[in-house]
């Protein structure tokens, strides 16, 4: 909750969740439920049983539908993947957000051996993406979580952001390499974003309804942090180790940003993964 400051987020994406036993459990038996949050939530073939979900605040938020968007690699079925949640959702009497959950493949047995089946589920968000701004071209989209490359990779930045008009990209990247020191996740010492948010340029427009407030940004909390005895410096403060339990709460650091909404008497919200 500390990264909304005095105002808790709006939304809230979550990247790595078991059951919606876990959900409940965190909305309505933490510090969480003094803010009524509402859970949506599905169950994905993910054979870890690591789901996607969204947090809301319903006094903020009012959600439309939602849908759990299946991945199906052509190349071997037996392949099982994280589902893409989209939850279409009315923002305080202002207007429509489309907001895309995710967590792609992970880099494991290596980056480039690991790399299409990322590319895959860019291609199948692009093309989901591309029929809404078909239908709606100016349809507020963000797009969130854990993509397992970072934003000038293959995945993100050529099938993802650029779409065949060369004038306009599909949509813009709001986690600069260079603006965040550090990073979203360290591995063998080396920090990167692989946790980003993309948004479509209308929630760029100062004169939409609404407007993204600046770059996102990681929440570089030291309660979230810990010494890096082997590399130096600091390291995110995960809760397991392997099979040891350490305590902490994540090995990836959380993301935000903030959105003005103007037909709201200028409140603002933040959107945080």
């Amino acid at each position: 909750m500390a990264v909304g400051g005095w105002q808790p987020p709006a939304i809230i994406g979550l990247c790595e969740i078991e059951n919606r036993f876990v959900l409940n459990q965190l909305v309505y038996e933490t510090p969480f439920k003094s803010y009524d949050y509402r859970i949506i939530h599905e169950e994905s073939p993910d054979l870890r049983g690591i789901d996607v979900a969204l947090l809301f605040n319903p006094e903020l938020i009012k959600v439309v539908n939602h849908e759990a968007i299946s991945i199906h690699f052509p190349w071997d079925s037996t392949l099982k993947t994280r589902d893409i949640l989209y939850v279409k959702m009315h923002v305080i009497g202002t207007g429509i957000l489309h907001v895309y959950i995710n967590h792609w493949p992970s880099r494991y047995g290596g980056e480039l051996s690991s790399e299409p089946k990322r590319v895959f589920v860019a291609k199948q968000l692009a093309d989901r993406i591309d029929a809404l701004l078909k239908e709606e071209p100016n349809a507020a989209i963000v797009v969130l979580g854990d993509l397992n490359d970072s934003p000038s990779n293959k995945s993100v930045k050529e099938v993802l952001v650029e779409r065949e008009d060369p004038h306009r990209s599909r949509l813009i990247q709001l986690m600069d390499e260079t603006d965040n020191a550090k990073g979203t996740h360290k591995f063998n010492g080396d920090w990167g974003i692989l946790d980003q948010i993309l948004v479509s340029e209308v929630l760029m427009d100062t004169t939409s309804n609404m407007v993204i407030k600046g770059k996102g940004k990681v929440f570089y909390a030291d309660f979230l942090l810990q010494k890096d005895k082997k590399y130096m410096g600091e390291k995110p403060f995960r809760t397991y180790l392997g099979v040891r339990y350490l305590g902490g709460f994540s090995d990836h650091l959380p993301i935000f940003v903030d959105m003005q909404i103007n037909k709201a008497k200028d409140r603002d919200v933040t959107i945080s993964n």
